[in-house]
């Protein structure tokens, strides 16, 4: 327990004295950040027992709308749903992951597919995880939907639907001690990179997670606090969790999203045997706390978690050995 503090304590200390607090939505968002890192850090690849895939829906800030000039409303809060896929491959000294992503904010509409590769360094107790992500970005923006305010705006005027194909690079490191803690520090859109038609200039983003597991004097009891913190060097934000695990069968737990959102989160393994003992679901909420609840524009966010880990076994082959010399005994 008290290296994960620390672990903690450290991730806290260098954000401190590096940036200053702000708050802005960044890149993709999830309370349920612990089910899904690979898109944030691709040093965690394949870093788990097995296979392991993962879906993830989040409707955020449910109720925001947009009027036209017309009165006729339209829906514009975010929405993603992003899917991912990683295993270990012993030949590669590391693991693999795949991730697909897509994201609708207001007007505009991002997808994503990204490769990642982790190099694996047995260190102390844990493994360390050294990854890239390689992918590229469809950004697409409906000009003809937005009202400027200034009507003679040159980046506006005259534009519709227009769209970017953009490179994409990302790098990860993950240090993870299997049921005891882990921490991790990712930087995505290496490369900076601007859109002609869209006139959006991709910006770094670093996310810095940690993250460990506390058995309580009650066995079939396990506390899980973590952190993820995520800053593009101008504005940043903090998301603080506290899970309680019962039997690693189910769980809830809360988390806090630094001038943004309080957030209850529920899960489980439905099945206790078989095939599917190892699939999960997992579902939060959040209670919106910025001035989008005092203007009524938001009534919460709601997002679900699906994940299933399995192995690849060879199928165990007997092998018989007949001689007629032995025949001759009979």
């Amino acid at each position: 327990m008290r290296k994960g503090i620390i672990v903690l304590h450290t991730i806290c200390l260098v954000v401190a004295l590096c940036i200053s607090h702000a708050y802005s939505q960044q890149d993709l968002q999830f309370t349920q950040y612990r089910s899904i890192l690979l898109p944030f850090n691709p040093g965690s690849a394949g870093l788990g027992s097995g296979i392991c895939a993962t879906a993830i829906y989040r409707s955020q800030w449910t109720g925001f709308t947009d009027i036209d000039e017309n009165g006729s409303k339209t829906k514009t809060n975010p929405q993603d749903i992003v899917f991912a896929i990683e295993a270990p491959v012993n030949m590669l000294h590391g693991g693999v992951g795949l991730t697909i992503f897509s994201d609708k904010l207001g007007y505009e509409n991002n997808t994503s597919l990204k490769l990642a590769y982790s190099f694996h360094l047995d260190l102390g107790q844990g493994t360390l995880g050294l990854g890239i992500n390689l992918g590229l970005l469809n950004k697409k923006i409906d000009f003809s939907k937005l009202r400027a305010i200034d009507p003679n705006d040159a980046l506006i005027q005259g534009k519709g639907d227009e769209g970017d194909m953009m490179f994409d690079m990302s790098f990860g490191a993950f240090y993870r001690v299997p049921e005891k803690y882990y921490a991790g520090i990712g930087v995505t859109q290496l490369v900076p990179s601007e859109g002609s038609k869209t006139d959006v200039e991709l910006r770094q983003h670093i996310y810095l997670t940690g993250g460990f597991e506390y058995m309580l004097p009650n066995p079939d009891w396990i506390l899980e606090p973590s952190a993820m913190i995520k800053t593009d060097l101008t504005s940043s934000q903090y998301d603080l969790t506290v899970t309680g695990k019962w039997r690693n069968q189910y769980w809830g737990g809360l988390s806090y999203r630094v001038q943004d959102a309080f957030s209850i989160l529920l899960g489980g393994r439905p099945f206790t045997s078989g095939k599917l003992r190892d699939l999960s679901i997992g579902y939060s909420y959040d209670f919106t706390t910025s001035d989008l609840r005092g203007s009524n524009r938001s009534s919460g966010s709601h997002e679900i978690a699906i994940n299933y880990c399995f192995r690849i076994e060879k199928a165990h082959t007997e092998y018989k050995y007949m001689n007629t010399r032995y025949l001759g005994n009979f």
